[in-house]
């Protein structure tokens, strides 16, 4: 079950952030969401997908090195593809994951 997942030292710093501010049922149900989201994403793609909203720079869109740009493409397919099985394993698995890539700003 979900007790077995752990979540990366990175996303467990963000998840505290996110809940500042939130009421107890609001915080763990994001809780929830990232546990879903670790069971089913590699670290590295959650890393990944909570710096994006931090490095991107609103004002310069296209500041975004090309190489880089590659590897965020991949990081998205990745993203679906898992979002994918996920979903097809269990509906609930899709918006929870969804709702983790919300909170991120990645999207």
């Amino acid at each position: 079950g979900d007790d077995d997942v752990a979540i990366p030292p990175g996303t467990e710093r963000a998840l505290s952030a996110w809940r500042d501010g939130m009421d107890g049922e609001e915080a763990n149900e994001l809780e929830e969401d990232v546990l879903v989201a670790a069971a089913w994403l590699p670290e590295r793609i959650m890393s990944l997908l909570e710096g994006i909203a931090a490095e991107s720079d609103p004002s310069h869109p296209d500041s975004r090195p090309p190489a880089r740009l590659m590897g965020d493409l991949l990081a998205w397919i990745t993203t679906l593809d898992a979002l994918d099985a996920a979903g097809s394993v269990d509906m609930r698995n899709r918006s929870s994951i969804s709702g983790y890539i919300k909170k991120t700003g990645a999207l």
